[in-house]
């Protein structure tokens, strides 16, 4: 989306304007997250869902799986289709 931004004020003091050209740039389904070779991966409303209930809410309610949050969501992504399973690069600090 480009816009082109006009600003003036006017009084008896003084006048004065300027212009601005901007771009900005939307991708909503990155949000800097990368796969185990280090390429962008895929992180929309399903897959944030699918993380925040296996790697945090589940754990909690019935006990911890592989005590690693990003295990955990690499296991769902595994069953993804093919160009939608990559696995997510390794956060040690990540815990469930």
């Amino acid at each position: 989306m480009a816009s082109n931004l006009q600003i003036s004020s006017k009084n008896n003091l003084f006048c004065s304007s300027f212009t601005a050209n901007f771009t900005l740039y939307f991708d909503y389904t990155y949000n800097g997250l990368r796969d185990s070779e280090g390429m962008s991966i895929r992180d929309e409303a399903k897959d944030i869902l699918g993380h925040e209930l296996v790697v945090h809410a589940i754990p909690r309610m019935v006990g911890s799986d592989t005590g690693n949050a990003v295990d955990n969501e690499n296991k769902i992504r595994r069953e993804l289709n093919n160009g939608e399973n990559q696995q997510r690069a390794k956060e040690s600090w990540h815990n469930e």
